[in-house]
This record gives C-alpha cells, structure tokens and sequence, in this order.
C-alpha cells in the first residue's frame, strides 16, 4: 500500500482569497440618489430587521462571477423563463501507469512469467468536446440537451513491442431537466434528472502490433450501448465576496447492451468555494470524489486473460480529485452573461479494483452564453 498522493501546487490558489470590495461598499457608491433606488429595490433598507446596520442583506445574484459554478460542474444552473444557454466545454484527462489497490504495477511485472497477460496498457488520454443547450421553460424549469464528441488514444505494450490505438466519435446523448426547488435570499437548492440515449458505439476496432483488426478494451469505447440514469441535487448559498456549493450526482445503466455487458452504476460527490477577485474574475477551489463499480456482463470480443483492460471485473475504483480555476466574465448585462472558465485538477487519493490506468491529471476548459 502507499500513501495517498498530494501535490503542494494547489496550496497557492488559496492566495486567491485575499479580501475584496466589500458588499456595504458596492452598495453605497456616494451618489445618494442610486442608493435610495437600490433600497426601494430590496424593501426599503434592505436591511434584515434585528440586525446592525452594517451587515446589508444578502440576495441570490446570477450577474456575480462566483455564482457560476467552476467549469467540471454541470447541471447547477436554470434560467428565468424563455431564456437560453449553450455552451461548449473542453475536457481532457491523462492516465499513465497501473495500478491495483493504491499499488503501482509495472508493465514489466504485468508482462512476466505467471500472469498469463500478454498484453497491458501504459498510457491514455481522452479528450471530451461536449456541447450543451439549455432552455428556461419556465421560472422553475430548464430543459438541457448535451452532446459529447470523444477522442480516446492508448499506448499497449505486449511481450515483444507496443503499439497505439484510438477510437474518435460522438458519444451518449444527454437530456434532461433541472428544477428549482428554492430560491430564498441567498441560498439556491435545486435537483436534476437527465436519460442517456446510446448514440455512441461500443464496439469500437483498430489494430493491433501485428495489424490485425481487434475489438478495443472497455476503456476506449465511445459508449454504453444502455439507456441511463442522470439524478442528481446540488446546493449553493452566495455570501459576501464569495459562494460555496456542493453536488451529488449518480449515473445508473439499464439492462444489458447488445454485446452482453454493461458499464456499472457510480456516484459523485463534489464541492466547491469560489471567491471573488474582481467584479469580472473569481477563483475557485474543489474536491471531486467518484465511485464506480465493475462492469456487468463481458464482451464475447475481449479476451480478459490477455490483458487487464479486458476484463469486467477489473474496472471498479474511486479517486478523490483537488481542482482548482478561475472564471471569466466577458460580457454583461440583464439581458445576456458571457464567461470562460477553465480548471486543472489532480489526484489526491486512487484505488483501483485493477490492474488498471491511473489518473494523472485533468484539465477543462468552458466557454458560455447565455440570453
């Protein structure tokens, strides 16, 4: 067993806290004016009764940068009423190396005399373009369609040589709605329900050292081949100067696809503080925890004693991933918001039922508008 591993990097985004303008500042900006419209705005003082007159009261703000949640979360945003949204998000994860429990495995000891394998992964990279429209249906509900385009490449290494195999194309279909169930002052409480439809392939071929045409491993097919569950709730409460929230999300297969096997249910959980720097910048940071299990089922084309990557009940895990990023706003107003966000995260903590790829890093970049 070793030790979770941590990467000191991240501590310095806590810089990124440092104190802002103060709301009881941006609210009395010296024209006496403006102050009397804004208090009418808010009930008179806008100040809750009881309380001293230098903490004004604090109100749900979409137009603030940190409101937006960082750019690896989705499903935390609805609209006001025939409003929309889309938006495009780069998501790009590397994996290198193996590793069963916390224990790392060489693809040397994976290769030797008594294992049987004669063939193990050594590295990954996937690269996600998702694309995203959201429609305020009414004040409560937002309709959302997600479709992801993949791109997946992996080095294999075998007993005598390695060699590279990619698949590329569109991934499951996504859509779903996401529901305010409160709205009150400050805090935003709301739960999402999407269906995944099997639009990706799931029998994905390329070849091997030796050119022949072989079905990949699950790792690099583009989809479920099931239809699937997305429930899911998030909460978040704005303060001054900054906004902290928190999500869990499950994912849920069902049935079988036509292959006989099935990807397994998993569960998410993550949390995040984001923090205003300017009225136009905010940084963020947060945790990310997934749960995943085995997978059901197994693929008369994937021979799991030849390698790891082919076998069902070898793809079980969880990791604790430590992102951190920043948002952008690039344009504003009532009547349309448009930001860039963009996040870096590693692992903290793995286990893998393997052998299988460890995460290395992650990145995701987000660009959004919406009028």
């Amino acid at each position: 067993m070793i030790e979770p591993r941590t990467h000191g990097w991240i501590l310095p985004a806590l810089l990124l806290m440092a104190p802002s303008v103060s709301a009881q500042d941006a609210w009395d900006d010296g024209d006496p004016a403006l102050t009397i419209r804004r208090m009418a705005m808010f009930g008179g003082t806008g100040i809750r009764l009881g309380r001293r007159q230098s903490e004004p009261e604090i109100y749900w703000d979409l137009q603030r940068i940190d409101a937006l949640p960082p750019a690896g979360v989705f499903h935390a945003v609805t609209l006001v009423e025939d409003d929309w949204m889309i938006s495009y998000r780069y998501f790009f994860q590397s994996f290198h190396g193996m590793r069963d429990g916390r224990d790392n495995i060489s693809t040397s000891t994976l290769l030797g005399s008594g294992t049987g394998y004669t063939s193990t992964p050594r590295k990954m990279t996937t690269q996600t373009h998702v694309f995203e429209a959201l429609y305020g249906f009414d004040d409560d509900w937002t309709l959302f369609a997600m479709v992801p385009y993949l791109r997946k490449d992996m080095t294999t290494n075998t007993l005598t040589d390695d060699f590279d195999t990619d698949s590329e194309g569109i991934g499951d279909l996504r859509l779903g709605v996401i529901r305010t169930i409160k709205e009150e002052q400050n805090t935003m409480f709301r739960v999402h329900f999407g269906v995944g439809i099997p639009t990706g392939k799931f029998d994905e071929k390329d070849h091997d050292e030796t050119n022949t045409n072989i079905t990949l491993p699950y790792v690099m097919q583009l989809g479920t081949g099931t239809f699937d569950f997305y429930p899911g709730a998030v909460f978040m409460k704005q303060m001054e100067g900054w906004t902290w929230g928190v999500q869990t999300a499950a994912r849920i297969h069902v049935g079988k696809n036509s292959d006989d096997w099935a990807v397994s249910d998993s569960n998410h959980l993550t949390g995040w503080y984001s923090k205003q720097i300017s009225e136009t910048i905010a940084g963020s940071l947060r945790f990310d925890f997934f749960s995943w299990g085995d997978y059901h089922g197994a693929s008369k084309d994937l021979d799991p004693d030849a390698n790891p990557a082919n076998d069902p009940h070898r793809q079980g895990g969880n990791r604790l991933d430590l992102l951190g990023g920043f948002n952008f706003e690039l344009g504003d107003g009532y009547d349309q918001l448009h930001r860039i966000a963009v996040e870096v995260g590693l692992p903290v903590d793995e286990w893998l039922d393997g052998p299988q790829l460890s995460s290395e890093w992650m990145a995701t970049i987000g660009w959004q508008l919406s009028f």
